[in-house]
C-alpha cells in the first residue's frame, strides 16, 4: 500500500536537500552553513510530518520553504559549533 515512512522520509530528503542547500547558500553565504541548514530544516519538517502538524501534505514544498525562512531569519540554528 505505498511506501514505508522511512522510505518517504528518504525521498523527501533527496527531493528537497538540494533546494534547501541553495537557499542556504543564497541567504547564509557559506557551504557549511548551507549544509547545516539542510540538516536543521529536514529534521524540523520530518518531525512535523511524523507529529501530524503538516495540515496540507500536498503543499510540502511551501512548508519546507517557510521552514527555511524561519530558521534563517530568526537566527536559530544552524550555527557554527563553538570551540
Amino acid at each position: 500500500m505505498g511506501q514505508e515512512p522511512a522510505e518517504r522520509e528518504q525521498e523527501l530528503a533527496r527531493e528537497f536537500a538540494p533546494r534547501i542547500r541553495l537557499y542556504g547558500l543564497r541567504h547564509l553565504g557559506t557551504e557549511d552553513q548551507a549544509r547545516e541548514l539542510v540538516q536543521e530544516v529536514l529534521m524540523i519538517v520530518i518531525e512535523a510530518l511524523r507529529a501530524g502538524r503538516v495540515q496540507q501534505p500536498e503543499l510540502i514544498d511551501r512548508f519546507v520553504l517557510g521552514t527555511c525562512r524561519n530558521v534563517v531569519h530568526t537566527g536559530s540554528p544552524p550555527r557554527s559549533p563553538r570551540a
